[in-house]
């Protein structure tokens, strides 16, 4: 797959696509299983801060079958990837990158992140994606989900689909930017930001654990993955994804 090298190329690449944008505001319709249950229930996500630190160091992730991303680190990101670029998927948009992730894209599961803060981001906007429009959403919430109450939630959702969910017609949010608020090589806390249809800002944060060789989601005891969206007043404590 051909690097995106400049923001032109990369708007071209989501021109194309239109009306394809994220629809995080469908989890919400799809996901809902009566009112939230107490987040203390679920392994609390870690408390935002300004300067994330390792607790301990980090190892590379093996190589197999196929999957071999960039070396573990636990560099903070302050730009997207250089060879970021965008697919889609049904009616969302994934981006990706052969340096952090998802390298492994063979539907229905995109897998194989890097053990770094950037592959966390890379791994929270695909697989959030993918478990609302994914070809098969069995397969993704056996195999990027982490194995909790939510998990079973979601999959109880899942089987009751004949395959990928279409998104209702309407109007959608798109992402623009994220920003990791805690990482360790085991968990990180990343904040994905969004655009509404009529110009609006807002955010989520997401928590994605290590496991298995790779990041998986963690979803609330409801099967949803964040507690709510947060409005933005700006970008600024963002990095945009360059659209």
């Amino acid at each position: 797959m051909a690097a995106l090298t400049d923001t032109a190329r990369r708007r071209a690449v989501v021109g194309g696509a239109v009306a394809v944008v994220l629809a995080l505001a469908l989890v919400v319709v799809l996901l809902t299983a009566g009112g939230r249950q107490d987040p203390a229930a679920e392994p609390a996500p870690s408390a935002p801060t300004s300067s994330p630190t390792s607790t301990s160091a980090p190892t590379e992730v093996a190589a197999a079958d196929g999957c071999d991303p960039a070396p573990a680190s636990d560099q903070l990101p302050t730009a997207p990837p250089d060879d970021l670029e965008f697919e889609v998927v049904n009616r969302g948009i994934v981006p990706v990158s052969d340096t952090y992730g998802p390298t492994m894209r063979t539907d229905p599961v995109w897998d194989c992140f890097s053990r770094s803060p950037m592959g966390a981001v890379m791994a929270a906007a695909s697989i959030s994606v993918h478990r609302v429009v994914g070809e098969d959403l069995v397969a993704i919430g056996e195999q990027q989900l982490v194995e909790n109450e939510g998990q079973q939630v979601y999959l109880d959702f899942a089987r009751s689909q004949e395959g990928g969910s279409d998104a209702p017609a309407g109007g959608f949010n798109q992402a623009v930017g994220f920003r990791v608020d805690s990482y360790t090589p085991n968990q990180a806390v990343v904040s994905l930001a969004y655009r509404t249809p009529d110009g609006a800002l807002s955010s989520a944060a997401l928590t994605v654990l290590w496991q298995d060789d790779t990041w998986k989601l963690q979803l609330f005891d409801d099967g949803s993955e964040t507690s709510a969206l947060t409005a933005l007043p700006d970008l600024d404590d963002y990095t945009t994804w360059g659209l």
